[in-house]
């Protein structure tokens, strides 16, 4: 095909051409996008349907993001910021607000360059060979209109979306008070809004067990978090951290048979599950309560994907891709959520990276192989399994979880002979701690065996977890005269736990005078603890 005919086509159709259209703004898409540019890629462009970059982090307010990647924690809109900054550093274009409503294949090849006669659609080299590099035309939709773009290549960065009621099918009524997770999280971290007093979650996925420490934070009761399998779903460091520190149970083994209530939800009904599945009919309890939140589960959104023909798993939702992250469709690729679900941003971020280089060299290239998609399923059971096996099903006597880092290593202890106290002298606290004279611990603390620490920190956190557990603070502050009415916040560095709740009420009582930047400081030695609250977003 000419060079004239795709001058034509551009020009009769008011389309603009780029080498790469990225679908998602998120972690994901931002990262593909940099490491493309890196690549030499110039002509790079994202498309994000919301009004920011970020993608689902600007609501994740909560610490834990980037220990892996940066070697440091910190919160979702934190993460964020730090790809949107390199982003404009490079001078990477993106559209927000906007959506992609198809991705078509056209006739108009890549490498039109020559004055070859391409009218001839009876080529039959071009027929047998439909990966020779063909563009796709993405149309996109926002508040200007309707616009297309030609592109060499599509990322397909859309994230996960979660589980809904319908998917359940659990009987009852249809009242108000019924939320996903992520929704719940989205009112209570950006809209300041309390979903509701009195709380049932089911399913024990991460943002569930999140969401449990965040309304509790907030004043409401967490009745109980409720999980089919026989082990929580989350990371064993949310599990510690969001239920264990505050007291909410977790009951497992069970699930939710019926809704109750008129206008808004009422009650719950709970029972058992046996081995094989089957309810437990003698089990029946009822749970009161005016909020339901379902944290069951993330399915791959790549709707936008099934506009140009690519192929799913018939039992995941995946996308069938190779290694190289290519989908069914040529030029069409994939990554992070949208994937597969991750457990860890970061990593995220790391395939994403490797993924711009893949596409780069793709483009550069003119061509690319498939390869047979069943070896990418057998890495991903392979990097499922890595990341799982040291999450323990239950804990022993003198066991704990490190929170430090998203290895939640069991780490078991004994204390020397030194510290053989009567029973009188230590005391079990409804925090789970185990309270000693700190300074006789210090003075013998050389003296623990410590074993199933993968690192030098875990030694260390045992230590302090023993004499005076602590914990980052996140949460929200009112803003005046900006743009939003909260800015997320956190402190610097852990807090004694025993004191979470009355550093709450002193958060709630802050304000902050619009414009704040993140990282600037909220409050100075907050509540003398020796660390700083600071602005983990920005409000103009």
């Amino acid at each position: 095909m000419s060079l004239n005919k795709t001058e034509k086509a551009l020009r009769n159709e008011e389309m603009t051409i780029k080498d790469v259209i990225i679908i998602g703004g998120g972690p994901a898409g931002m990262a593909a996008a940099i490491s493309l540019k890196n690549q030499g890629i110039s002509e790079v462009l994202i498309i994000e349907r919301e009004a920011v970059l970020g993608g689902i982090l600007p609501q994740c307010i909560h610490d834990g993001f980037g220990l892996i990647r940066f070697g440091k924690n910190m919160t979702g809109p934190e993460y964020a910021d730090i790809y949107e900054r390199r982003l404009l550093e490079k001078g990477i274009s993106y559209l927000v607000g906007a959506a992609v409503t198809s991705i078509k294949q056209t006739d108009i090849e890549t490498n039109a360059d020559d004055d070859s006669n391409s009218d001839d659609d009876s080529n039959s080299d071009a027929e047998e060979d439909s990966r020779s590099g063909f563009l796709k035309q993405v149309t996109v939709s926002s508040a200007q209109g309707t616009a297309h773009y030609l592109t060499k290549a599509v990322i397909l960065a859309t994230g996960c979306r979660e589980r809904a009621r319908g998917a359940l099918r659990i009987p009852g009524t249809r009242p108000a008070g019924i939320y996903t997770a992520g929704t719940a999280q989205n009112f209570i971290n950006l809209r300041n809004l309390m979903p509701g007093k009195r709380i049932v979650i089911l399913g024990s996925g991460d943002i569930g067990l999140i969401m449990a420490r965040r309304l509790t934070l907030e004043g409401a009761e967490v009745v109980a978090v409720i999980e089919k399998e026989k082990a929580a779903g989350g990371l064993p460091r949310n599990v510690k951290q969001c239920l264990t520190d505050f007291n909410i149970p977790l009951i497992l083994g069970a699930t939710i048979t019926d809704i109750k209530g008129v206008n808004r939800i009422s009650a719950v009904s709970v029972c058992n599950l046996l081995e094989d599945g089957r309810i437990n009919e003698e089990s029946f309890r009822d749970y009161s309560c005016d909020t339901l939140i379902l944290s069951v589960g993330l399915i791959p959104e790549v709707e936008t994907g099934l506009t140009a023909g690519i192929a799913l798993d018939e039992k995941t939702a995946e996308p069938l891709a190779d290694q190289e992250g290519q989908t069914t469709v040529d030029g069409i690729f994939v990554c992070g959520n949208a994937r597969y679900v991750h457990d860890l941003v970061d990593d995220v971020s790391t395939e994403a990276e490797s993924l711009g280089v893949t596409v780069a060299n793709y483009i550069k290239s003119g061509c690319f192989t498939l390869q047979d998609s069943s070896d990418y399923k057998e890495n991903f059971k392979t990097l499922k399994v890595q990341r799982t096996a040291n999450r323990p099903k239950s804990l022993e006597p003198n066991t704990m979880i490190c929170l430090l880092c998203p290895n939640s290593c069991a780490i078991s202890y004994v204390f020397p002979k030194t510290l053989e106290f009567e029973e009188s002298k230590r005391e079990d606290t409804k925090r789970g701690a185990i309270k000693f004279e700190e300074s006789e611990l210090i003075e013998t603390m050389d003296n623990f065996e410590i074993t199933g620490a993968m690192c030098g920190k875990g030694e260390e956190y045992v230590r302090r977890e023993l004499i005076s557990p602590m914990r980052i603070l996140t949460s929200s502050v009112r803003v005046l005269g900006g743009g939003k009415e909260i800015v997320s916040v956190r402190t610097t560095s852990g807090i004694p736990k025993g004191q979470i709740f009355e550093a709450m009420e002193k958060v709630k009582a802050l304000k902050v005078v619009a414009p704040v930047e993140i990282g600037q400081i909220v409050e100075k030695d907050f509540m003398t603890f020796g660390v700083d609250l600071i602005a983990t977003s920005k409000v103009l």
